[in-house]
């Protein structure tokens, strides 16, 4: 992903907190990096991780997967079930997630996601790193955007 693209969503669609409660956040922040022993921030890009903080009441990351209501819009499976589904940007650009099928055994980006934050060679690299077992199905109107796919 291009850093301009990055830094644009990492300042976006972020819960706000109090000052007290950032200054929880960032200590969380660095317990949760060193249990996991990566920089748990880079998440950030592409997940509202004060919202699941704030909500979960600072519960560790240990556990695997986050749920989708913090996914952002350029997070590969932003989904409909996202806070943020239909969201606008101040350029007035509404973000539509995808759907999960199948008991989330698949999921199909919504066609807006694939003009604006998605091209189908980085979804399909990530489903197929991230997202083991997952069907990915394209929109079928993808090929509008992407003759060649």
């Amino acid at each position: 992903m291009n850093p301009k693209f990055e830094n644009f969503f990492k300042q976006r669609f972020n819960t706000q907190l109090e000052e007290n409660e950032e200054q929880a956040f960032k200590s969380w922040l660095q317990t949760e990096s060193k249990n996991l022993n990566r920089n748990i921030e880079n998440d950030i890009i592409d997940y509202d991780l004060r919202g699941f903080w704030k909500e979960s009441g600072g519960k560790s990351l240990s556990g695997g997967h986050l749920t989708d209501k913090f996914k952002k819009p350029n997070h590969p499976t932003f989904s409909i079930e996202s806070m943020y589904n239909g969201a606008k940007d101040e350029d007035g650009i509404e973000y539509i997630g995808g759907t999960w099928g199948n008991n989330h055994k698949s999921f199909t980006p919504s066609l807006q996601m694939m003009k604006v934050t998605h091209r189908p060679d980085a979804l399909a690299s990530y489903m197929n790193q991230a997202e083991k077992g997952v069907k990915l199905f394209l929109p079928k109107d993808v090929n509008q955007l992407y003759p060649n796919k």
